[in-house]
């Protein structure tokens, strides 16, 4: 995990519960979201967070390029 002081950032949180980091990586053509999973994840995770990249994509406004 990725820590600034005591505040944690790119934290993937699955009911309740630390499952993994990300880290986004701007440029001028589109956003790179970079997902490290602790573990496997389920297809329902999975899908979860595709939902939520998506939704990050639309608060940025540029195209997302997940890895």
């Amino acid at each position: 995990m990725i820590s600034m002081g005591n505040l944690l950032t790119g934290v993937i949180i699955l009911n309740g519960t630390a499952a993994g980091s990300w880290k986004r990586a701007i440029t001028k053509l589109n956003v790179e979201v970079k997902l490290s999973p602790f573990r496997t994840l389920n297809a329902d995770e999975k899908k979860t967070l595709g939902k939520e990249v998506a939704r990050y994509t639309k608060f940025l406004g540029i195209p997302t390029k997940t890895s």
